[in-house]
């Protein structure tokens, strides 16, 4: 130590006469192993080591005064050390935590593949069955009848009907397998289920319809039920898919003087949206909210009042139609409105999701770029489509399921059968 600090040997006391520890808070006994120590600025006999890092053999308390240290610097040191230690502690634990979960991580990468393997594999069989199915001809002994475009009905009558990669045909008995009524698959619009009255007294009331490109319907009543209906239809479904997918470049006819319009079956498929399902509406900004059920198709929108029910309550031509999303009071917000220009008419309707919302005005906006694209004027578009279809208010469209196209016959014409 400094020569001023007046730290002489004559401040030491006697070590032999003080038997305990001078430090203040310790009462330690002096003994063999716990050996005296003095500090050199104080003279006091301590019987703990000095503090490691000491550039002087002094006690802690002299040593804290010459820095010029408080007790509360210390204190705070002594917590940023424990603090330190605590971190390290936890960065330890984390590590190995997040070593865990690597782990976990890297198994579940495994459990993930095999499931994709796995699901690999079930898609190829499901594909395989798919093909299977559509190579593979289904037979029923039905009732069949025809729905005409003006809605007018031909009588039921016992067929034969078979489906077929070669196309949907049907014989006046098992016995004349030779004549073909029905011709190829990528004729048909539409395939869905339908309720009927049973031509057979106790028999089921469950069929199929069958919508060609003309606008005319075909029904099979199936003596089996709903099961027998939904087999037939999915495997339809499976036979028109496989048929578009073969032939994409098919031209479709139309036969309606200046709506004969050549389009490849991809492309009206693309450019002729097709949309049906539930939504509520009213008309114009004030009137009463009813649920009627909608069908887009070829430029066209009509609602019914029943998704059963042949004859629509109006149906409008939708060119240079517009559609966009608005806020309605007390209603939920897949809210749009449709003005209608060709008929000066504004409707307010509700789809049930944002999904059907979204859904709806792209398939509004599309027919009308279909209708406009036909390049007619709106008066002469609406004539034709009329002459087309055959359908005033009061007249019918056909209740389609899933659009497949437009223009042209389906089946031969049909006198008699």
């Amino acid at each position: 130590m400094p020569e001023e600090d007046g730290i002489e040997r004559s401040h030491w006391k006697e070590g032999s006469k003080i038997a305990t520890c001078e430090l203040p808070g310790c009462k330690m006994r002096f003994t063999l192993t716990i050996r005296r120590h003095h500090c050199r600025k104080c003279g006091k006999t301590l019987a703990v080591d000095f503090k490691n890092g000491n550039d002087c053999r002094v006690c802690k308390d002299c040593y804290n005064q010459e820095r010029q240290w408080s007790k509360h610097d210390v204190n705070e040191a002594n917590k940023t050390k424990k603090a330190a230690k605590a971190l390290a502690e936890q960065l330890n634990r984390l590590t190995g935590e997040n070593g865990r979960l690597e782990g976990e991580v890297e198994q579940l990468e495994e459990e993930v593949e095999r499931l994709r393997d796995g699901n690999s594999e079930l898609e190829r069989r499901v594909r395989d069955l798919e093909s299977h199915v559509s190579n593979t001809a289904v037979l029923a002994q039905v009732h069949k009848r025809k729905i005409r475009s003006d809605s007018s009905t031909t009588p039921w009558k016992e067929r034969l009907v078979v489906a077929s990669p070669g196309g949907i045909k049907y014989y006046k008995a098992q016995d004349s397998i030779g004549s073909v009524d029905l011709r190829s698959l990528s004729l048909v619009t539409g395939c869905i289920q339908s309720k009927h009255t049973s031509p057979v007294k106790g028999k089921s009331t469950s069929g199929l319809q069958m919508i060609t490109k003309d606008g005319t319907i075909y029904e099979f009543s199936m003596p089996n039920g709903e099961q027998e209906v939904s087999l037939w239809q999915k495997h339809v479904d499976l036979l028109m898919q496989q048929e578009t997918a073969s032939n994409p470049g098919t031209p479709v006819k139309a036969g309606h003087g200046e709506l004969a319009v050549q389009f490849s079956e991809n492309k009206v498929r693309k450019e002729n949206p097709f949309k049906m399902g539930w939504l509520n509406k009213k008309p114009g900004k004030t009137g009463f909210w009813q649920k009627r059920w909608f069908v887009v198709s070829d430029g066209l929108i009509a609602y019914y009042k029943s998704k059963s029910i042949i004859n629509p309550i109006q149906q409008l031509s939708l060119v240079n139609a517009e559609a966009r999303q608005i806020s309605e009071k007390g209603k939920s917000l897949w809210c749009f409105q449709l003005f209608v220009p060709t008929s000066n008419r504004l409707f307010v309707m509700e789809a049930p999701s944002s999904e059907e919302l979204a859904s709806w005005i792209s398939a509004i906006r599309g027919a009308a770029a279909y209708a406009k694209s036909l390049n007619l004027g709106e008066g002469k578009y609406n004539d034709q489509l009329q002459d087309n279809y055959s359908v005033s208010d009061q007249e019918s469209l056909p209740d389609f399921d899933e659009e497949r196209g437009s223009g042209s016959e389906m089946f031969e014409s049909e006198s008699e059968d």
